[in-house]
């Protein structure tokens, strides 16, 4: 009878060191279920956090800082995606080249900062704003810009051209020294599948923005 009293105690403490041992496995898996899980949510956080990163970069190589628009980088790199496009499907394509006005005078007058710089960043707001969403606008020099319009005659080029220099003419910018009005000259050419490159519809749209200037300014030419 001890006997058998003594064998049950031994069997009923192993049992208890047996469900201990078990109890302190399973606490110690589901601590390390938790760590786990902890270490995954924070690597989760740092991959969403060098993607925002990495998109953020690739805006800043591709991005004008102070307007906000593409830079000529990226520019180039379009326009030739754009030309291509053009030429395999037989679309339209049009490019317009708008150089803003007087703007060694807004400098002079009202300072770098508060008269050109913000010149620059009303125009391409102004233009941005009312264009169409498949619209490219480019920073393409220093008081330069760029618009390439895909499915857009030169026609149609110019109208919008037109309306964006309607837009602009009403704005008055604010300044220390008082306030001014900004307009721009612009020349426009299509792309008339006659094997011409990017570079070359940027020539003629260049020779259109020079007609424009000659003729006085604050005007809008189509390449002929």
């Amino acid at each position: 009878m001890c006997k058998d009293l003594g064998q049950q105690a031994a069997i009923a403490l192993e049992n208890a060191r047996l469900y201990e041992q078990a109890r302190e496995e399973i606490t110690e898996r589901k601590q390390a279920e938790i760590e786990l899980q902890k270490l995954n949510n924070q690597l989760q956080t740092q991959l969403a956090e060098i993607k925002q990163l990495e998109t953020k970069l690739r805006e800043q190589a591709i991005r004008d800082p102070l307007t906000g628009g593409f830079n000529r980088r990226y520019m180039d790199e379009m326009l030739k995606k754009e030309v291509s496009r053009a030429a395999r499907k037989g679309n339209l394509l049009s490019v317009v080249i708008l150089d803003l006005d007087n703007l060694k005078k807004i400098n002079d007058t009202y300072g770098h900062v508060e008269g050109g710089d913000k010149a620059l960043q009303v125009l391409a707001g102004t233009i941005k704003q009312i264009s169409r969403t498949e619209d490219i606008l480019c920073r393409y020099a220093g008081d330069e810009f760029m618009a390439i319009l895909y499915d857009a005659s030169a026609q149609a080029a110019y109208e919008w051209a037109l309306k964006w220099k309607e837009a602009v003419s009403k704005i008055k910018i604010d300044t220390n020294k008082g306030e001014f009005s900004i307009t721009f000259s612009a020349g426009v050419a299509e792309y008339h599948f006659r094997g011409l490159t990017g570079d070359e519809l940027l020539i003629q749209a260049d020779l259109a923005l020079y007609r424009a200037k000659e003729l006085g300014r604050d005007s809008v030419v189509i390449y002929q």
